[in-house]
């Protein structure tokens, strides 16, 4: 199906059922954000597909790019702020995080769990969670790989493994 954008204000949705874009509203799909948009008929509101508020009505919704987005509309309030709050959110945690790595390149021993969510002001389990959803790996595990990182530089310059050089 292809929308051209509409010169009035009507904003009339074709039926759900014909209409395949709904099921990535209802989703809540984040790869549709910037592509289409959809706005709420009985409070004049536009959203992204992404946005957190309450899935509107089917009958009251229409889905477009730019089409109901338009004067008479206004953005959601909703999709703004959590955008916004979302960003701000994430760029905390991978700042939180860079100062956890940092910690334990720095460290001659292995930090704990504890000293490390403490280091950041989280809960160690929440810190966990955090630190393995932006690296991929659990503090252990990175800094097991900082350790064999060092160990291999130290061979390749030279010091010895036996004689406790690295």
């Amino acid at each position: 199906m292809t929308l051209t954008p509409n010169k009035t204000q009507n904003c009339r949705p074709p039926p759900v059922a014909d209409d395949p874009r709904w099921l990535r509203i209802v989703a809540r799909d984040k790869t549709a954000d910037g592509q289409l948009w959809y706005s709420v008929a009985t409070t004049g509101v536009y959203c992204r597909p992404s946005c957190p508020s309450r899935t509107a009505n089917p009958k009251n919704r229409a889905a477009a790019r730019g089409l109901c987005k338009a004067p008479g509309r206004r953005a959601s309030d909703l999709a703004g702020a959590a955008t916004r709050t979302q960003r701000s959110l994430e760029s905390e945690n991978a700042a939180l995080i860079a100062k956890a790595c940092r910690i334990i390149e720095d460290s001659e021993e292995e930090p704990s769990l504890k000293i490390l969510a403490d280091a950041i002001d989280r809960s160690p389990s929440h810190f966990h969670r955090l630190f393995k959803a932006a690296t991929g790996l659990s503090p252990k595990e990175y800094a097991a790989a900082n350790r064999a990182k060092k160990i291999r530089q130290g061979l390749v310059a030279g010091n010895s493994v036996t004689e406790g050089d690295l």
